[in-house]
């Protein structure tokens, strides 16, 4: 209960936050994307921590690698395009300047592709389908008998 209302909390200041910085900068798409940018730095830090306390070798430690190369690529899609609005290259350079961040958020979510099929692989290997149906219809059951 403690650990909920620190949650809120923290959320209500957090989105307080974000109202007065969007209200005295004048230019909100880069206050909400540098708002943005300290969550995905906070999530690669939590990851990187994450990595380090699983076992080497293991496939949660695989899939926590991916998540977080895919993380850094949304970062650097992030910084990209904070950069591309502030010094505005898209129109004083050209259309062709939004490029870069397509590709980082491409590879993103190839990276994200990859990770979701090797997990269904790993699911189909070790999963527990037959065990999940098992279940599935013994609580059916449960439920009709009352």
């Amino acid at each position: 209960m403690k650990n909920i209302i620190k949650f809120i909390i923290g959320a209500i200041a957090i989105l307080f936050g974000l109202y007065a910085l969007i209200r005295i900068i004048d230019h909100k798409e880069l206050t909400v994307g540098a708002f943005t940018l300290t969550f995905g730095i906070t999530a690669i830090i939590w990851t990187i921590r994450a990595i380090k306390a699983l076992s080497p070798g293991s496939s949660l430690r695989t899939y926590a690698g991916y998540f977080l190369t895919s993380l850094i690529f949304i970062v650097l899609f992030s910084i990209y395009h904070s950069l591309n609005t502030f010094f505005k290259w898209q129109q004083t350079i050209g259309d062709f300047m939004v490029l870069p961040e397509f590709m980082l958020i491409t590879i993103a979510y190839m990276i994200f592709v990859i990770s979701g099929y090797n997990m269904y692989k790993l699911g189909e290997e070790f999963g527990f389908q037959m065990q999940a149906k098992n279940i599935e219809k013994r609580i059916k059951n449960k439920k009709k008998k009352r």
